[in-house]
């Protein structure tokens, strides 16, 4: 197949739907959309660490768009301490603290 180079630039245009492994969280950091991104996260936090067909997850999105001070905030997110709880048999991830305070305000 295409290197990820040569894949990630007709990408946007051919590969939007439903096999491209993208997320709201994906779309909304390829806009610069921190106050939504906020929202998408405070509802399903690990979002922030799905990958898409390119092995890309928000923050690297947001970078190579040009979102630096976004890529910062959901980097930060990233690497933050999680703790996974089950809830009636269901996996849940539960953040010490919401992400809303460190996205909202990232739009460029």
């Amino acid at each position: 197949g295409a290197s990820n180079e040569a894949r990630s630039s007709t990408w946007c245009a051919t590969v939007r739907g439903s096999d491209s492994g993208q997320t709201a969280a994906h779309w909304a950091a390829a806009s610069g959309h921190g106050e939504t991104l906020a929202a998408l996260l405070e509802a399903d936090p690990h979002a922030v660490l799905l990958r898409d067909e390119r092995g890309l997850n928000a923050s690297a999105v947001a970078a190579r768009e040009g979102y630096d001070r976004l890529e910062g905030a959901l980097t930060r997110l990233e690497n933050d301490r999680v703790v996974c709880v089950r809830v009636r048999g269901q996996l849940a991830v539960q953040r010490p603290l919401t992400p809303s305070s460190d996205l909202q305000g990232q739009q460029a």
